[in-house]
């Protein structure tokens, strides 16, 4: 931040000040030091956002201003400022007493700012942040930015409207910049309340943490990021909306942070690569998540991992390609830290030979943490953990596994969340878990090692959230129906139909009022944006 009013020795020493008077306006000018221009120039991207906080004079009336950016030698000798691109406004309209306004430009050419006025007001503070477009009301400055092309300030237009990036394209590139929102305070969080985003012929929607205030969606998320973009409904929810700059994504190994909820339709356009994705969830840090485009692809990743690590009969050992190759892992995937650490590091010991695209996945995983490669070459485990979904799977379906697998990754990094679905699962009537445990032995596409206490709640768990509450029942039932059941599991199934799988109801609810109590989630949705 740099004061611009020349009142604070450091700013005297950084910013040069003049004024110029011609008629009734009044014209301040502000040049930046060498100091300043340095550091600008090596803004990453090439443009910055240029902002100043404008203040009322204490000696005269009025209100109107204009701001604008001044371009080399311009300070020192301009003594009318020419047409240009200019932000105007009349500072008290809507009752502020202060109000920032900013404007875009190219870092290079901007070497100081002028602030044109009838008198009434004043340059209090300047400051210089990376591009930004939009409005924030969250503070006690009520803030307004603007593109290189300005515009009129007008707070009462800006509240609760949405932007216009038509144009935008030329300042805030796809791969690295996001759509941010700020709750209100009286925003709620109650599972049900979520504001739309009209989004050039797609829509949005967004719902406000329990643990924050704040939200963003990247543009890649978007199949047309560019032209107007309106709050549609709940739009009281938020505010502040700014379109910015942001070090989103680089490389195959670094994920884009995001809500998993707006990766089911994110366009494979916008990918970085042709066979996957790859994303962190945003609340939940080092829970990583790859959408990767076929079965087959998928399964190069991870079939020799599910074996190794769930399929009973299998695991703990590394099966060749000549015995993988004509079995199939699952069409979704969940692995823990410990797990992956300990599939790679029997890899080393054992020198198997893994294949190109697991060799891929050591190195996403030990750069993002998961894994841990230790001085001795030997695996540890990190923190966090890795879920996918395929892009081969219908996108009714894609949602539902991403739920599911997405439960799976709060279940291995929250104890606290273990340890509640530890005691739902103890809770759960004895009919029930017969079925759900029967069910998983005799599924050949699951192949469940149910003697693995921790596995089978972890998936008990993903199967009472993965669908909405009120579709628990019909699910259950519509399961315990069909011949695959009624041939291999009837005694248990029988049980769940006489039931009217009551028990599955009865845990769905508990669990899903304790994630929505805790991070405003709901069974059959883990995501806040979507």
């Amino acid at each position: 931040m740099m004061a611009a009013d020349g009142t604070d020795a450091n700013a005297k020493r950084t910013m040069m000040t003049r004024t110029v008077k011609s008629g009734g306006a009044e014209t301040q000018l502000f040049g930046f030091s060498e100091e300043n221009i340095s550091a600008l120039t090596k803004n990453d991207g090439g443009f910055i956002s240029l902002g100043v906080v404008i203040g009322k004079s204490e000696k005269k009336s009025g209100g109107k201003f204009a701001f604008g950016i001044l371009g080399d030698g311009e300070f020192k000798t301009i003594k009318e400022i020419p047409a240009r691109a200019t932000v105007k406004g009349t500072l008290g309209e809507a009752g502020e007493e202060k109000l920032k306004v900013s404007i875009c430009a190219r870092s290079g050419d901007a070497r100081g700012f002028f602030v044109m006025s009838d008198g009434g007001v004043r340059a209090e503070e300047c400051s210089v942040g990376v591009q930004s477009l939009g409005y924030d009301l969250s503070g006690s400055i009520p803030h307004l930015a603007f593109g290189q092309d300005g515009g009129t300030a007008d707070i009462k237009k800006a509240s609760g409207r949405g932007i216009d990036t038509t144009g935008a394209e030329k300042t805030f590139p796809v791969s690295s910049s996001a759509l941010e929102f700020i709750f209100s305070d009286k925003a709620a969080a109650d599972g049900k309340t979520a504001t739309e985003i009209a989004f050039n012929g797609e829509k949005f929607y967004v719902r406000k943490p329990k643990s924050s205030s704040t939200s963003l969606i990247p543009l890649s998320a978007a199949k047309n990021p560019f032209g107007n973009i309106s709050l549609t409904q709940n739009a009281g929810q938020i505010s502040s909306l700014m379109l910015t700059r942001r070090n989103i994504a680089e490389g195959k190994t670094e994920p884009i942070k995001t809500d998993p909820g707006l990766v089911v339709w994110w366009p494979k356009k916008n990918w970085r690569g042709t066979d996957y994705e790859l994303f962190e969830w945003d609340r939940f840090p080092g829970v990583l998540l790859m959408d990767i485009a076929t079965y087959s692809i998928q399964d190069d990743f991870f079939r020799r991992l599910a074996y190794f690590v769930e399929k009973a009969g299998y695991r703990g050992t590394l099966y060749p390609d000549t015995f993988l190759a004509d079995k199939h892992g699952y069409n979704a995937h969940d692995y823990k830290a410990k797990n992956l650490a300990e599939f790679f590091e029997k890899a080393r010991v054992e020198k198997f030979p893994l294949n190109e695209r697991e060799l891929l996945l050591k190195k996403i995983l030990c750069d993002n943490g998961v894994i841990v490669i230790e001085k001795d070459g030997s695996v540890s485990e990190g923190r966090g953990a890795i879920i996918s979904i395929s892009q081969e799977s219908q996108p009714y379906l894609r949602k539902q596994l991403l739920a599911h697998e997405g439960w799976h990754g709060i279940f291995f990094s929250d104890k606290d969340f273990r340890d509640f679905v530890y005691r739902q699962y103890d809770l759960l009537d004895d009919g029930c878990r017969e079925y759900l445990t029967r069910y998983f032995q005799v599924t050949p596409s699951l192949n469940y090692d149910t003697s693995d206490e921790y596995l089978l709640r972890n998936e008990f768990m993903a199967y009472m959230l993965q669908k909405p509450v009120e579709d628990i029942p019909k699910y259950f039932i519509d399961m315990a129906s069909r011949r695959h059941s009624q041939d291999l599991a009837k005694p248990e199934a029988d049980y769940v139909l006489a039931t009217g799988a009551a028990g599955f109801l009865k845990a769905s609810k508990a669990l899903d009022a304790y994630v929505n109590e805790r991070w405003n989630l709901n069974a059959g949705r883990i995501w806040l944006a979507n």
